[in-house]
């Protein structure tokens, strides 16, 4: 009898145990379930907070970068009209004709012929006035309007505007660089103004950048890829706000 009994609480005491252990390891099982839970669910907060993160930058970045090129347009509103002459890889970096436009957005265009080494002939004139499509060519200079018999002096011509060269103006040049990354360099001063230094960046190509602090606009372009220089765009002798709008009218 009292082996039965004895035998009886050794198998008691066995399921016991194989119980007790089981239920440990199905504790530690559901343990490591809710631990990797945890540490699944952490990890996509901080890749949330990542990409939250990321994303916040590239809007500040945006934001900036259009602050910048807000900033030039808004100083440039400022300009009732300017005047310049312009070298770049069309002119072969030779400075020639003079511009003068009316208002930021140039309206009206007054072109000065370079003279060079032109003398009167028939259909000879020393300025251009471009307003929309239309320009005319009219001669005012006594001296190289009149040669002889030939009296050119008021005469007006038609001319086609697609014959002139007309450079992308400097206010224009600033919308240019509207999607690019841009970076302040500093400040020093060229042609005996004070400017703005600025590195822009479209991903292909680096541009060096010399905007007026007054008005916003650029004198000089320098276009590199990488250290070397490809291009340079130069505006020379910009004068702003020194004309009345009747400069801009034709006198012929």
């Amino acid at each position: 009898m009292k082996k039965r009994i004895i035998i009886g609480l050794i198998l008691v005491s066995l399921f016991l145990l194989i119980s007790c252990t089981s239920q440990t390891e199905t504790a530690k099982v559901i343990e490591k379930k809710e631990v990797a839970k945890v540490e699944a669910t952490e990890k996509e907060v901080v890749e949330k907070k990542e990409v939250a993160k990321v994303e916040a930058t590239e809007k500040v970045k945006d934001t900036v970068d259009n602050d910048v090129v807000s900033k030039l347009l808004t100083k440039s509103k400022d300009i009732k009209n300017y005047a310049f002459l312009y070298g770049g890889p069309e002119t072969s970096n030779l400075f020639k004709d003079t511009f003068y436009c009316l208002g930021s957005d140039c309206s009206k265009l007054v072109i000065k012929i370079y003279a060079g080494e032109s003398y009167n002939v028939d259909d000879y004139y020393d300025k251009a006035f471009v307003s929309n499509d239309e320009a005319v060519g009219c001669c005012l200079d006594r001296v190289r309007c009149r040669s002889g018999k030939l009296d050119n002096l008021g005469k007006r011509f038609d001319v086609e505007k697609k014959s002139l060269f007309i450079p992308k103006t400097p206010v224009e040049w600033i919308s240019f660089f509207s999607d690019m990354d841009a970076e302040l360099v500093g400040k020093s001063t060229f042609n005996n103004r004070v400017v703005e230094d600025y590195t822009f960046n479209d991903g292909e190509f680096t541009y060096r950048i010399k905007f007026d602090e007054r008005f916003g606009v650029p004198h000089v372009i320098e276009k590199l890829n990488g250290e070397l220089k490809i291009e340079k765009y130069q505006f020379n002798d910009l004068l702003f706000n020194n004309w009345n709008n009747d400069f801009f009218e034709m006198p012929c």
